[in-house]
């Protein structure tokens, strides 16, 4: 998959390997949104990558996955892939039916 020119949420992306992945992903043009369950590591990562776009979300709460959802698309309708990054320790997220457009990936750290 190319991923240039892209709308991209990453949930999680606020440190570690996401937030290389997020840098990454900016340096390839690509609209980079990443979520936090506080607002602090977000506006961390904003700090440090100004074009980076934030939302706060605690998607260990599974009401919090229609949440975001509805934010982030009424924010970014060209929305068209999502890459859950997480900590293996958490509990799987499903995110709902067309959160992206099939380009989903997750990864473990």
């Amino acid at each position: 998959m190319k991923l240039e020119n892209r709308t991209i949420l990453i949930t999680g992306g606020s440190s570690g390997i996401d937030f290389a992945l997020a840098k990454r992903l900016l340096e390839h043009r690509n609209v980079v949104i990443i979520t936090g369950r506080s607002q602090e590591k977000p506006d961390s990562a904003k700090r440090a990558l100004p074009a980076v776009h934030t939302f706060k979300s605690d998607l260990g709460d599974p009401s919090a996955i229609p949440a975001l959802y509805d934010q982030v698309v009424e924010k970014f309708p060209a929305l068209d892939t999502h890459q859950q990054c997480r900590d293996s320790t958490r509990a799987e997220v499903q995110p709902r039916s067309g959160f992206g457009s099939g380009h989903e990936k997750t990864c473990r750290h």
